[in-house]
């Protein structure tokens, strides 16, 4: 039989129609970050998707996993950073206009991390690293990352020390060339 999709059923879902949602079984609740604060609507599992392309197409809501599925996105699934915090699919984004979860850096090809303004391409590994600037926001956090160094200097979390090509390690101005190491 044919029915109206969840989108025309529950629309943008506040309290009693959330729950509605939530509680139909060919539904989901996808959260949406914004200035104003969490916004909720109901529409279609991204499970429901089987092929890559259709997947994508719904990429404000979905995203293709490495194991070949289709995902709630980070964006639509996880609206702060404790639960974002949870996905290693996801990283929170704090230095940003809008504080929200996002795909990890390391799941982006080259091209596509060189245009991401949260994300680093490092040639010397061939591989995109979420950028320590707009994932911490204190020295704690910032310094337990292996690959960022927190700046006194302009108290933001940099990229680390961990060059192997001298012109990279230069550019950053919290490290320096060291002499016969």
């Amino acid at each position: 039989y044919c029915e109206a999709r969840c989108s025309i059923r529950y629309g943008t879902v506040e309290n009693i129609v959330h729950a509605r949602c939530e509680a139909d079984k060919t539904c989901e609740v996808y959260q949406t970050t914004t200035t104003t604060g969490v916004t909720n609507r109901c529409g279609e599992p991204c499970k429901t998707l089987l092929d890559e392309l259709t997947c994508v197409s719904r990429g404000d809501v979905c995203m293709w996993s490495p194991n070949n599925t289709c995902v709630q996105s980070c964006e639509a699934g996880y609206p702060n950073v404790d639960v974002c915090n949870t996905n290693a699919l996801c990283v929170w984004v704090a230095n940003a206009p809008i504080a929200s979860c996002k795909k990890t850096c390391t799941l982006l090809t080259e091209a596509t991390c060189t245009s991401t303004d949260y994300c680093d391409w490092k040639a010397d590994k061939n591989a995109c690293y979420n950028k320590c600037s707009a994932t911490y926001t204190n020295v704690v956090d910032c310094n337990a990352d292996k690959n960022c160094v927190w700046s006194s200097a302009t108290t933001t979390c940099v990229s680390g020390c961990s060059f192997s090509i001298a012109t990279q390690c230069a550019d950053n101005d919290a490290c320096m060339l060291a002499n016969n190491k």
